[in-house]
């Protein structure tokens, strides 16, 4: 465990998105949001180091080796929060470089292959998710562990747990990360925000169904494709 740490980059990149959400859903109800809102918005400090243009974890943030966990990125996707274009590359390309020390651990290395995707290495997207995601499923039954068996931890368990957060972080990858998907007040058919570049080997992810504003919707996702599309069924 670490001690207390000030401005951590993940909870103020967060607030800022919701701050910037709650003032949106405020003017679309017809209610005038307070300028407080904005103003704490607009003036959030986020720690970004002067000389790599990367977002620092926290203010004191500095990489000594071992685990780097990458909870930075969770702010990019699924939230869908942005600093600036250099200092949102500069991010990624520094965690993707570290993925290696957490990839098999909970939660966010079902997250990892997206990011290796949108920023064009499909061959790392495939490993990331293979050792992300495959690397903890327990025989004969395909649970999903909690650590991945490359760990030596007391949390890799050997077939009586489900780790429910694994098998829903790579649900969450498939339906809005890969595709690119940011929900928002707008249409559906305007959520595709991302170029589709999908891990190698993979041609297409296609849902059948899913429920968008009480309506059923039919998601395509194509390798190489501008924008996933999102049709109506009915």
């Amino acid at each position: 465990m670490i001690g207390n740490v000030h401005n951590n980059a993940f909870t103020n990149l967060v607030a800022v998105r919701v701050l910037r959400e709650a003032i949106g859903f405020s003017q679309r109800l017809g209610a005038e949001p307070p300028a407080r809102w904005r103003e704490v918005a607009d003036r959030m400090f986020i720690p970004v180091d002067a000389q790599t243009h990367v977002i620092l974890k926290h203010d004191t943030y500095e990489y000594k080796g071992g685990m780097c966990v990458p909870e930075t990125l969770a702010a990019f996707f699924p939230f869908g929060c942005s600093h600036t274009p250099a200092t949102d590359a500069a991010t990624v390309e520094y965690h993707l470089k570290l993925a290696h020390t957490y990839l098999g651990m909970p939660m966010l290395s079902a997250l990892l292959g997206v990011f290796a995707a949108r920023d064009g290495n499909r061959k790392l997207a495939l490993e990331f998710f293979d050792k992300g995601i495959r690397a903890h499923l327990q025989a004969p039954f395909l649970q999903f562990n909690e650590v991945a068996h490359a760990f030596d931890c007391p949390f890799t368990y050997t077939g009586h747990t489900v780790f429910l957060t694994n098998p829903a972080g790579f649900l969450m990858s498939l339906l809005f990360g890969l595709p690119g998907l940011q929900l928002d007040g707008g249409e559906p058919q305007g959520w595709a925000k991302h170029g589709i570049t999908l891990p190698e080997e993979w041609e297409a992810i296609e849902v059948e169904r899913i429920w968008a504003r009480g309506e059923p919707w039919r998601l395509t996702a194509r390798q190489g494709a501008e924008r996933a599309r999102l049709e109506l069924t009915i």
